[in-house]
């Protein structure tokens, strides 16, 4: 007998959603560190690529746990949330929300400091957020665009 298909991440999306995860992963952002935040981190990353399920991140105040990871998490969990909310910047009403709780800020004090992998997740980020006129104007005076310049040099 054959082994049972894996199903892929769009099959697993709805059921997600329907079970009502979305918040205890949220709520495991704010935990103790280790392995339990990374993969809560990645979790939401994922589910952030679907619309529905960013606006539940976003409604059930996933935003600031996951700017906060930018900050004092480990370099696999900054990489996971950096991920995340460009993720969720996709979703134009969320793209505010994360600039509004300083989340432009962080990815670009990421793509200073952070670690190689946590530097190229964050940039890929912010790409996504300059494609809105306005925070590209943010990410000009901040000092974003030349951080994006030379980490495309080093590459």
């Amino acid at each position: 007998m054959p082994p049972p298909r894996l199903r892929s991440y769009e099959e697993n999306v709805p059921e997600i959603t329907k079970s009502g995860s979305i918040a205890p992963l949220i709520a495991l952002l704010n935990a103790c560190g280790g392995i339990g935040r990374t993969e809560a981190a990645g979790a939401l990353q994922n589910l952030a690529l679907n619309n529905d399920n960013a606006v539940t991140i976003a409604e059930k105040n996933g935003i600031a746990p996951l700017i906060a990871l930018l900050h004092k998490g480990s370099a696999e969990e900054k990489t996971e949330a950096a991920g995340a909310l460009g993720n969720l910047a996709a979703n134009a009403g969320i793209a505010g929300d994360v600039v509004r709780l300083g989340g432009l800020s962080s990815l670009i004090v990421l793509v200073s400091e952070g670690s190689a992998e946590s530097k190229k997740v964050a940039s890929k980020a912010l790409c996504g957020f300059a494609r809105n006129v306005e925070y590209a104007d943010v990410i000009l005076r901040e000092g974003g665009a030349a951080l994006l310049a030379a980490l495309s040099v080093e590459e």
